[in-house]
């Protein structure tokens, strides 16, 4: 998790997920990467309710919606 926060990501224009927490341009599609990576964590049976992409980030994706 901390390695991927920290990963430059082209679909973010080259920005981490980090980074990109104050791009607003760039918050809709970094809330799909999260949603995504949880998602698929869950199917994986990796997922932790209790250190998700989102709160890691300190981010509230349903806020957004989708």
């Amino acid at each position: 998790m901390k390695r991927w926060v920290n990963q430059k990501i082209p679909l973010l224009g080259g920005k981490t997920p980090k980074e990109s927490l104050r791009d607003t341009k760039n918050i809709h599609l970094l809330i799909g990467l999260i949603k995504e990576r949880e998602n698929d964590d869950d199917r994986n049976g990796e997922f932790n309710s209790n250190q998700t992409y989102s709160t890691y980030l300190g981010i509230d994706v349903a806020h957004y919606g989708r």
